[in-house]
């Protein structure tokens, strides 16, 4: 969704990971997210197209939660 304050990014997580990175154009925008995040707002997006990537950091979810 594109917004005044930026672009806001909405996803569905498989399971609760230890972690999530957001990436924009191939550069990584936050390294950090909770790993229960489901939501995020780049308010640095530059005008123009974009495309987006949100992976888990550790690659896996955690163990004994699905």
């Amino acid at each position: 969704t594109i917004l005044v304050e930026g672009v806001r990014l909405a996803w569905t997580n498989a399971c609760e990971y230890a972690g999530l990175q957001v990436s924009r154009d191939g550069t990584v925008v936050e390294a950090n997210l909770p790993g229960t995040s489901t939501t995020y707002l780049d308010a640095g997006a530059p005008a123009g197209t974009h495309t987006y990537s949100v992976r888990p950091v550790n690659g896996t979810c955690l163990p004994g939660i699905q």
